[in-house]
């Protein structure tokens, strides 16, 4: 079996029109031209639903002229669209959300340029979800470089709903305020009372700070909580139910196909539960379990195929995804032409290929994200200085002393020994002549070749000494550059909040990133040292 990053590295490793593994694992290749505009013109014969369309208005419209010129052109029809998205977070979550972001605008141009067709970014925000712990955290760099953490605690009614749903509550915008004064983040304390208040959702709040950083490149944003979303699809829906068997035995099917290339599964697939998961009556999500007498059973509730359609009828809000059937969910109501991925994202799409045709649907473009490193002052010094690369500093300072100072004292010690034993040989051949001068001086010249020998010694510790100095002020820089790098050991894009680089940087930090990001992932994280 590959490693799990093995998709991700085949699939861009490719880069040709021609590729059977990109054929292999989507519908659709990326590094095809004629597949680039096929996509785009397909999708661009494809409508909104005017459903959809009002949802978008609700909370886009009259942020600025660009988001207003992104509904517009869905509504007069013939555009399409670049979608990406994240679970939502804390001041929009942490660095890899906005390189999405700035992948999908990239990609957006690209498609355009080539097509000849309006090509907008919509950012779909995973409202739905409930990874509460992680959502509601918010990591920073904090004095001195350590990391700085702001938790929201989760009440036990909260405990299980739909991150969406729950409101910022005045207790922790207050913590919030104080965490940001502390860590003089002081840029964002003005934009609290708009981004963050108290009695709006953390959905709402996450929207605002994408439309306030996105807004001028309009970046279309989407709820998909809302039950008019799940009202307008009731018909997917309750397909997703009654044909639940058949997906997941095509979804099984396309899995052993992956791991026979060996590929492993992103996502384990239950045989015996349909895709969408259902609110409990106290609000809880709940995965449903299918039962031999055809009742579905979660861990909360048990219900008829009946009772699961009335609700769908009355109550359809109560309704969310699965990742398995999100993009497919997604793609059935918009116009989408391509997919900006992150490595997890891209693995479970592979797994998505045969249910697109099952649902009479195209699969888009699935294209991978940037990755990028982001270096401060400090950093970037540190960074110069060390001279090493990413690969480097995931590894052990162990194997960074092996590679980086290793060589050096291996050296200096060889030299040491040679000079040792040159002094032998010479002082030898001096012995000889002095035997036929005067032998009486042989002993005199032991006595130097002892003193000589010792001061060497003596010389050879030394610099022993200094190695090891220099080895220890290395691995401290080393080990400081790499916490900042994989911050709680995890890549810094997917700890790190945006906000921190924007409170810094300003909001012309966005169009100097954009600058930069290429317009397509090579698979390697980017550098980018920041004045």
């Amino acid at each position: 079996m590959k490693t799990r990053e093995a998709l991700e590295t085949d699939y861009i490793g490719c880069m040709n029109p021609e590729s059977q593994t990109a054929s292999f694992l989507f519908n659709r290749n990326y590094w095809s031209v004629e597949h680039r505009k096929k996509a785009v013109l397909s999708a661009a014969s494809r409508g909104v639903k005017p459903e959809i369309l009002k949802e978008l208005e609700w909370i886009n419209a009259g942020v600025t002229p660009e988001l207003d010129r992104s509904l517009e052109l869905l509504r007069k029809g013939n555009s399409a669209l670049v979608i990406t998205g994240q679970q939502i977070g804390i001041l929009g979550g942490p660095l890899m959300t906005f390189y999405k972001v700035l992948s999908a605008i990239k990609l957006a141009r690209k498609l355009e340029q080539e097509s000849g067709v309006a090509v907008r970014v919509l950012f779909w925000m995973q409202t739905e979800d409930h990874d509460l712990e992680e959502i509601f955290s918010w990591h920073i760099y904090g004095k001195g470089g350590e990391i700085a953490t702001l938790q929201r605690e989760i009440s036990g009614k909260e405990q299980g709903r739909s991150a969406g749903e729950i409101l910022n509550g005045e207790e922790f915008v207050k913590r919030l305020e104080r965490f940001l004064a502390e860590h003089r983040l002081d840029n964002f304390l003005p934009l609290i009372e708009y981004y963050l208040t108290p009695e709006v959702t953390l959905a709402d709040s996450y929207r605002r700070v994408l439309q306030g950083t996105f807004g001028n490149y309009g970046v279309l944003v989407f709820d998909p909580l809302s039950a008019n979303v799940k009202a307008a699809y009731r018909d997917f829906i309750a397909s997703s139910f009654l044909r639940s068997g058949a997906i997941n035995r095509l979804l099984v099917k396309r899995t052993e196909e992956l791991k026979e290339q060996g590929y492993a599964a992103q996502v384990v697939v239950r045989e015996d539960s349909p895709l969408f998961f259902v609110a409990a009556s106290d609000g809880r999500r709940e995965r449903l379990r299918e039962l031999p007498d055809g009742s579905l059973k979660g861990e909360f509730s048990e219900y008829s195929k009946e009772e699961l359609f009335k609700i769908l009828d009355k109550q359809p809000g109560r309704f969310t995804t699965s990742a398995l059937i999100r993009p497919v969910f997604q793609d059935a109501i918009f116009p989408t032409a391509a997919y900006v991925a992150g490595p997890a994202e891209l693995r479970y799409h592979a797994q998505l290929k045969s249910l697109y045709p099952f649902f009479h649907l195209e699969q888009p473009l699935v294209v991978p994200r940037n990755s990028l490193l982001l270096l401060e002052k400090r950093a970037r010094r540190l960074w110069q200085r060390l001279g090493v690369q990413l690969d480097t500093l995931s590894g052990s300072e162990q194997e960074f002393i092996n590679s980086y100072s290793g060589s050096a004292k291996n050296t200096g010690l060889e030299d040491i020994k040679n000079i040792e034993n040159e002094l032998d040989v010479q002082l030898d051949k001096l012995k000889d002549q002095l035997s036929n001068v005067d032998p009486v001086l042989i002993k005199d010249l032991e006595k130097t070749r002892r003193s000589l020998h010792v001061n060497l010694s003596k010389f050879r510790s030394r610099y022993e000494r200094a190695v090891l100095y220099r080895e220890g002020d290395l691995v401290s820089k080393f080990n400081e550059l790499k916490n900042y790098a994989f911050p709680l050991s995890k890549p810094q894009e997917r700890v790190i909040g945006f906000g921190y680089f924007l409170n810094r940087f300003g909001p012309e930090f966005i169009s100097r990133l954009l600058e930069q990001v290429p317009e397509i992932s090579d698979g390697e994280s980017k550098v980018i040292e920041l004045e």
